[in-house]
């Protein structure tokens, strides 16, 4: 028997909010779109917290939304212009764009009930910028704390 993790459903309270937050903010393509529930392309997905309440638990959820126990990650190939389009479309900034010790770029932003979402560049793309930035394997393999065969794969492709 395999598990495989397929997504996170999140409860929302407003679904035109929260579809336009993951939709433009976010870029998101809705896949499975229901009275309540969108799922996306890449697994996330929103539910209506009174329509989710009443499946899950019998009664429809009215409690707290939000976390500061756990975030939404998406990666983007052009951090930069995902930068520029949550800025540009006034999402609401928790971290504004900044490079780790690591050397990976993120930003993390709240959607419209208080999820941290964060958007960050793939570590392929940190290793690729790093080596062409000038730095060798072995300098990019102490910043990502990757092991140096695994910059070298990155590297290769």
């Amino acid at each position: 028997m395999t598990v495989t993790f397929k997504g996170a459903p999140i409860f929302v309270s407003d679904m035109k909010n929260a579809r336009w937050f993951y939709e433009n903010v976010l870029g998101q393509t809705p896949m499975i779109v229901t009275d309540g529930y969108v799922a996306y392309e890449g697994g996330v997905a929103v539910w209506e917290k009174g329509i989710a309440g009443g499946m899950i638990h019998g009664a429809p959820y009215d409690g707290p939304l939000g976390s500061e126990v756990f975030e939404l990650y998406f990666e983007s190939d052009d951090i930069d212009a995902a930068w520029g389009r949550a800025s540009e479309l006034g999402a609401k900034v928790q971290n504004p764009l900044a490079e780790a010790p690591w050397g990976q770029k993120s930003f993390r932003l709240r959607d419209p009930d208080e999820y941290l979402v964060e958007i960050a560049e793939p570590m392929t793309a940190v290793v690729a910028r790093l080596l062409a930035g000038g730095m060798s394997v072995a300098e990019v393999s102490r910043k990502t704390y990757m092991p140096p065969t695994v910059v070298e794969g990155i590297a290769a492709k």
